[in-house]
């Protein structure tokens, strides 16, 4: 295999204890529900012996990677500009998506 445009991704979320799930999200839930009081996804397994199963996976920070097709409609919760949701694949979601999260971080700061 080249090394051309390789990235360790593997050793990398390990080297920096970040937790990675394969598995497509199904909806996401930023407020909780009434049985959980965090924002979590809910997710369906797609590979291997875990194909299938679907996991609550709660979250501090939430990276959606959403693949190639930009289908947002398709999960509940996804749609750009909403649920503090930020995306980057155009130059104006990607000019949001750069200053958005500093907006929330500074709003957090004056309410608390």
């Amino acid at each position: 295999m080249s090394q051309r445009g390789y990235f360790p991704f593997r050793a990398f979320v390990q080297k920096n204890d970040i937790g990675y799930k394969k598995a497509q999200v199904i909806s996401f839930h930023p407020e909780g529900d009434p049985s959980e009081a965090k924002p979590y996804v809910l997710v369906e397994y797609v590979f291997a012996e875990r194909k299938g199963i679907r996991e609550k996976l709660r979250y501090d920070f939430l990276i959606n990677e959403t693949g190639l097709k930009l289908a947002f409609y398709m999960t509940e919760g996804l749609i750009t500009g909403t649920n503090i949701t930020f995306s980057a694949c155009t130059y104006y979601h990607a000019s949001h998506a750069s200053t958005g999260p500093h907006d929330l971080i500074r709003e957090i700061k004056t309410t608390n």
